[in-house]
């Protein structure tokens, strides 16, 4: 299916597509309006890795939907769990409103330790809010999603207790 634009669009699911599969259902699919990280490992004269990576965190900001969107970060935020979610960028939807196609995609694990909120609202119309979370998670490990094969980074390994 050809794409009609060239600009990057990334929607946020809060589960696992790997698990899930391509289930996710376009209003369970958040708009990213802003996703930034950055990854480090040090690495000796050769450029072969060697050590424990620096932690890696995951800010992103996305547009809310509807008040229930936000409720699985703020669980997590108070749970203290790990948990995973995908990042689908230029996704096609079905006629069914299910995730079809995509460009790309990566599932980050890893737990969320802060979250900011803003609200919006304009006095004329009371149908004209929009509430924007901005989420910064540690992450444990990134799995990219190619289309003949993934790769997983892990930066927090299973034996590492927070």
């Amino acid at each position: 299916m050809p794409r009609l634009s060239n600009e990057l669009k990334a929607v946020v699911v809060t589960e696992d597509i790997l698990e899930t599969g391509m289930s996710a259902t376009q209003d369970k699919c958040m708009t990213v309006q802003h996703f930034s990280y950055n990854s480090r490992r040090k690495r000796d004269y050769t450029g072969a890795a060697y050590g424990l990576s620096d932690p890696v965190l995951l800010d992103f900001a996305i547009r809310v939907n509807s008040p229930a969107h936000s409720k699985p970060f703020y669980s997590h935020l108070a749970d203290g769990h790990n948990f995973s979610l995908s990042f689908v960028f230029n996704a096609v939807f079905s006629p069914l409103k299910r995730i079809a196609d995509y460009d790309d995609a990566m599932v980050v694990n890893g737990y969320v330790v802060s979250i900011t909120e803003n609200f919006r609202a304009s006095a004329q119309a009371s149908d004209d809010q929009q509430m924007s979370l901005y989420v910064k998670m540690l992450v444990r490990n990134i799995t990219y999603l190619g289309k003949e094969s993934n790769k997983t980074i892990t930066f927090i390994s299973n034996n590492t207790e927070l």
